[in-house]
C-alpha cells in the first residue's frame, strides 16, 4: 500500500525550532509602530531582523506579495505595519516537530491608513489565520500563510457582508 504522508525525514532540532519560531512571531509585534505615527524607527528593526533570520530566496505561500523573497514579504509586512498601526496578534496554538513550526492565531486591528487598493477606513478587524514555517540553518526559509482574507475584506467594507463562497 502506498502511503500518502510524507516520508519521514531526519529531524531539526525542534528545540531550537521553537526558539526562532517564538523570536519571529515576538519581533512581529515588538518593531510594530503600534499607533504612533512619529517613530518611522521600527522600519529599520524590522529590516535589520528580516536580514539576520529569513533567508533572502524565502518562499512565501498565500500571500500577496508584489515580488517573491525577503523583500518582497518585507514590503507586504511593512504596508501591514502602517495600514494597521495598532495590529496585535494571538497565538492560539503553536506547535513546532523538526524544522517546521505553525500557529493558529487571531489578529486584532483598526485600519489607520491606505491598504493596497483599500483607502482608510478606520474600521475594526478581527481576523483568523493559521501559518506553518520552515527553518534550515538558522534562518527561516519558506512560509505558508492561511489567512481569512473573505471576512478581513468584508470587514474592511471592500466586499458586501452577504458575499460567500
Amino acid at each position: 500500500m502506498v502511503s500518502i504522508f510524507p516520508a519521514p525525514q531526519v529531524k531539526a532540532n525542534t528545540s531550537e525550532t521553537r526558539q526562532l519560531f517564538i523570536r519571529w512571531l515576538e519581533v512581529q509585534e515588538e518593531e510594530f509602530p503600534l499607533a504612533d505615527d512619529a517613530d518611522s524607527s521600527w522600519t529599520a528593526r524590522f529590516c535589520a531582523y528580516m536580514e539576520a533570520n529569513v533567508h533572502p530566496d524565502v518562499v512565501v505561500h498565500g500571500v500577496p506579495l508584489k515580488s517573491p523573497g525577503r523583500s518582497g514579504w518585507l514590503d507586504f509586512l511593512i504596508s501591514v505595519g502602517r495600514a494597521f498601526p495598532d495590529g496585535q496578534t494571538t497565538y492560539e496554538a503553536i506547535t513546532v516537530d523538526g524544522n517546521i513550526a505553525s500557529a493558529f492565531w487571531t489578529y486584532r486591528a483598526t485600519q489607520k491608513g491606505d491598504f493596497g487598493a483599500i483607502a482608510q477606513t478606520d474600521k475594526d478587524l478581527i481576523i483568523t489565520g493559521a501559518m506553518f514555517d520552515r527553518f534550515e540553518n538558522g534562518l527561516l526559509v519558506e512560509h505558508w500563510a492561511a489567512i481569512d482574507k473573505l471576512s478581513w475584506l468584508k470587514q474592511l467594507g471592500a466586499l458586501p457582508q452577504d458575499v460567500d463562497l
